[in-house]
């Protein structure tokens, strides 16, 4: 399912295309037809009992314009800005859907690993979840989110290898794990505002870390102030409130 060209002017690869590349390295796959799905949700609705794992595909990119797609199981909680600083970025953000078609030649909800086949000029580098070892069988979208198409570890990171495209694991749990506990060198920072926020309880966190903090929205003073923190309110606007903190370390 394509709705435009690459980057170099070209048509991306088709689902079918794609299948008889599979059929030409000698990769065993098994292909399953569906209605459309978009969202993580839709695919549990829809899939019915296909086995192995399951995942979400992040296309995303650091202010330079580098760009990764980080493939995670699909309940992985991502925090982007801990999967920046594990793949050395200061932060990332989602590629547009221009983008995504220029260089992985998808559409949003069929982003797939199986997409570097399109990457002509190996602009894309591509990450994967520790947590894919656990599984004999991945299930991936064959550049369509109409269908679904299984294959075993060992037949994708040869895919990827024929395609010039080395993956990078990245332990992903533990990101979700330092994102609960706090700054990721451990322990817990309690703040209080020391300049005007908005009403009601705020969420912050640390620019530096991935703690995720509460704080009063009245002024009151506390210990030092541990470094720059961002507010985030429930709209889409988010702006810079100074803080002062106590910082308690683990154990």
């Amino acid at each position: 399912m394509s709705q435009g060209l690459l980057i170099d002017g070209t048509a991306p690869l088709s689902a079918f295309e794609l299948l008889k590349r599979l059929e030409d390295l000698g990769i065993v796959s098994r292909t399953f037809e569906h209605d459309p799905v978009f969202t993580v949700e839709e695919a549990k609705a829809l899939r019915g009992s296909i086995e192995g794992a399951h995942t979400k595909n992040l296309f995303v990119r650091d202010k330079k314009g580098t760009m990764w797609l980080v493939v995670a199981l699909e309940d992985r909680v991502v925090d982007l800005r801990a999967l920046a600083e594990a793949l050395g970025h200061k932060r990332f953000s989602f590629g547009s859907p221009q983008r995504l078609m220029s260089y992985l030649g998808v559409i949003p909800g069929a982003v797939t690993p199986f997409g570097v086949a399109n990457d002509v000029t190996g602009a894309v580098q591509i990450a994967l979840d520790e947590g894919l070892k656990a599984f004999r069988v991945w299930n991936f979208h064959p550049l369509d989110n109409a269908m679904t198409t299984a294959v075993s570890p060992e037949g994708m990171l040869r895919f990827l290898g024929a395609a010039d495209h080395a993956p990078r694991w990245v332990d992903i749990a533990s990101l979700q794990r330092n994102a609960a506990s706090g700054y990721a060198g451990g322990g817990t920072v309690t703040c209080r505002g020391v300049g005007r926020t908005t009403a009601g309880p705020s969420r912050a966190e640390l620019l530096s870390g991935t703690a995720t903090l509460r704080f009063r929205p009245k002024p009151r003073s506390g210990r030092r102030w541990a470094g720059p923190l961002r507010s985030r309110r429930a709209g889409p606007t988010s702006r810079a409130v100074r803080l002062r903190c106590r910082w308690a370390s683990k154990g």
